[in-house]
């Protein structure tokens, strides 16, 4: 036996989740409300795992025919209905027992409950060249009644028209007597509860992928995954009234009975789309995991739970704020999800590990991730430093820190250091510098592309800054060595905001001030081009920040443009800023490309500059809200005193949230950090806070996972 697993019904950090045995290869769930079991369809081992909601245990495991699909349950006798693909048949379950197989033409595949007749619905795979066709089975004697399409090769995407009774089906016709498929044929199917007639809605060039039914407005909804649109479709002419342009790759639909509109889930660009069923236009994108596969409400916690199939979490998306609530880390790659009435839980099966993830109301959640001190790091003590993760396999270095300030008015550090794991050190250049590279500095920027490192500018003198670099470097990753590039780039300046994204290969550099007080607003992009190092500017900035030095910047690879979040800043030292800008739209080999926008958030951290940033892609390490932009510390000048923060943010799905870990670093600003793929975990170290008595410079280092 493998495992299942299950989603709690509440909206704080998950419980390990608990897992249960089942068949090989889960694909779907049916729901048993009067008896509170859990139907789980076994695609690989033809069998169909049986779970008591109440105790979360197996109580079954029935086998059913080869390569079921899909399954369902039939409130009006109890039953449920197993189409089984390669065998031909329906499989029919009653409590925990096997019942009976109906026979059936071709590949039943998809199914579902027509509640206007009370009878099942499967659709039915052609063979050969031959027509597809839809079984009606009557939930009283459990005959069937076949019905012949007009159009060939229906789908698995079904949905019952709760306006007019009518069922719906995606189809793809044949294309002559070659038996290819014909896209400019394409069509989805409306057949008649009552009479059995069908008729088509032209939709070429699709691949419906979802249908659902929306009883704010009466309308149905079905997603074409080849078209990147969801399409409007009136009960009453059964006329498309809407094509809504949505995410790329839509997978699947769901009502949202809160707001009344009709969320997609793109797998495409790991987002969801939010329809407006008044308006049939998206209100919102919001980003989540990795490959969004399914969707299903939630009533009791009013928020709609989608699997993210690429990076093992599922996320709840809040029905009144429109915003993602949290992110429950689940088994690798979950897909099908549905909500159990009995204990207002989540349950989703995992086709990949073969598991369902089970976290009962009753469990208390634990606190997720929080700061764990590793103490003082054998570089010392500094603020300023230039620090970012590097992935090389040989040698596996994983940070990078250069320079910085010891004391705050002393002589700024040239040293170089690898760090191998948080804790473990290898100095590579002397305080100093090394012959090519950069000379003793702070402030500088710093950032890991696609097996490169790249620093630019940098004050050289002792504070306040007299004199700054304008010199870009490249360190080699597996020599260890920094080279001096001959390069034109941007003017010098130092405390400038610059971030990657590796898979994109292209860093991004803004603002910044100069050594007589100059305040930068322009944005550059480095890339490794054939080769060799270039520096450009966007050729349509759109709206960036206001010029200022000290933002915080990094990518968000929970985004699916892969864009970069900036927060804060100073504008002066009487003038700091509170507001979140993303920056989207560039590509690799393009040092021109991309554009600003500001994000209007419902919440936002305090106003700063000098906060450490990082992308945090949590993993199976530890519990918690998923994948997000970390966020710590940073320093207010424009109060009297001085405010310095030692506060925790993250910033996913558009919005800031305040988190309250168990331990935390002491305030500082200025402070590397930066996270690590292998240890799933961010690495914070050093810091200064100048209103500490006395004033500290941090030589410590943290963990935060």
């Amino acid at each position: 036996m493998v495992a299942a697993a299950i989603l709690p019904g509440f909206a704080a950090a998950s419980s390990p989740p608990t897992t249960i045995g089942v068949g090989s290869l889960p694909l779907d769930l049916a729901y048993d409300s009067g008896n509170h079991l859990l139907y789980v369809v076994n695609y690989n081992s033809g069998n169909v795992s049986i779970i008591n909601t109440t105790t979360n245990k197996v109580v079954a495991n029935p086998d059913v025919g080869s390569i079921p699909h899909h399954i369902a349950y039939d409130p009006a006798n109890g039953y449920v209905y197993v189409p089984n693909y390669g065998t031909s048949n329906i499989s029919v379950l009653s409590g925990t027992a096997f019942l009976t197989n109906l026979s059936s033409k071709y590949a039943p595949f998809g199914v579902i409950y027509d509640s206007n007749v009370s009878d099942m619905v499967v659709s039915v795979f052609s063979g050969g060249c031959s027509s597809g066709l839809v079984q009606w089975i009557s939930s009283t004697n459990g005959v069937t009644n076949q019905n012949l399409g007009t159009q060939n090769g229906l789908s698995d995407a079904l949905a019952w028209d709760g306006a007019n009774g009518d069922i719906f089906v995606g189809s793809q016709p044949w294309n002559g007597a070659n038996c290819s498929f014909n896209p400019a044929g394409d069509a989805i199917e409306v057949l008649s509860s009552a009479t059995h007639v069908a008729a088509s809605i032209s939709v070429p060039n699709s691949d419906i992928t979802s249908i659902a039914y929306d009883p704010a407005n009466g309308e149905m909804y079905a997603s074409n995954s080849a078209a990147n649109v969801v399409y409007a479709i009136s009960s009453t002419t059964l006329a498309i009234v809407a094509t809504i342009g949505v995410g790329v790759s839509p997978n699947d639909l769901a009502y949202d009975a809160t707001n009344g509109d009709i969320d997609t889930a793109n797998m495409g660009s790991s987002n969801v789309s939010l329809i407006s069923s008044s308006t049939n236009k998206v209100v919102a994108n919001l980003a989540v995991g990795a490959s969004p596969y399914d969707l299903a409400y939630n009533p009791s916690l009013k928020e709609m739970f989608v699997t993210n199939s690429g990076s093992a979490n599922v996320s709840a998306i809040s029905s009144s704020t429109l915003k993602v609530v949290a992110n429950y880390n689940v088994d690798v790659g979950p897909e099908a999800i549905v909500y159990v009435s009995a204990n207002s839980d989540m349950y989703n099966v995992d086709f990949t590990s073969s598991t369902v993830t089970v976290t009962p109301n009753s469990v208390a959640p634990p606190p997720g991730p929080t700061w764990h001190t590793i103490g003082p790091q054998v570089p010392g003590a500094r603020f300023d430093a230039a620090m970012t993760y590097i992935n090389s396999s040989s040698p596996n270095q994983e940070y990078i820190v250069v320079g910085g300030l010891a004391t705050p008015t002393g002589a700024p550090l040239g040293d170089t250091w690898l760090s191998t794991a948080p804790g473990t050190w290898v100095q590579v250049c002397p305080v100093g510098g090394c012959a090519g590279g950069p000379p003793p500095l702070w402030g500088a920027s710093i950032a890991y592309g696609d097996g490169w490192v790249i620093l630019f500018g940098g004050c050289t003198t002792p504070a306040p800054c007299s004199a700054v670099n304008g010199v870009t470097y490249s360190f080699n990753i597996a020599a260890r060595t920094w080279t001096a590039l001959s390069i034109s780039g941007p003017p010098a300046r130092y405390d400038a905001s610059m971030a990657a994204v590796p898979n994109q290969n292209v860093a991004i550099l803004f603002g910044g001030r100069n050594a007589v007080g100059t305040v930068f607003g322009d944005t550059w992009e480095i890339s490794d081009i054939a080769g060799s190092f270039v520096w450009g500017v966007p050729t349509a900035p759109g709206s960036p920040p206001t010029a200022s030095y000290g933002g915080s910047m990094t990518y968000d690879l929970n985004d699916p443009t892969n864009q970069m979040v900036f927060f804060g800043g100073a504008s002066s030292p009487t003038v700091v800023n509170a507001l979140t800008y993303v920056f989207k739209g560039f590509t690799g080999g393009s040092v021109t490309s991309g554009s600003w926008s500001g994000v209007s958030t419902a919440t936002t951290p305090p106003a700063r500059w000098g906060a450490s940033m990082t992308y945090f892609g949590q993993g199976s390490r530890s519990a918690g809200t998923g994948r997000y932009v970390l966020m710590f510390g940073g320093i207010d000048t424009a109060t009297t005193p001085n405010k310095v923060y030692a506060d925790t943010w993250y910033f996913t799905g558009g919005n800031w949230h305040s988190l309250s870990p168990s331990t935390s670093p002491s305030a500082r600003y200025d402070a590397g950090m930066a996270y690590s793929w292998p240890t799933q975990s961010a690495f914070l170290y050093g810091g200064y806070d100048p209103v500490a008595v006395p004033p500290t410079v941090d030589g410590d280092g943290w963990l935060w996972y």
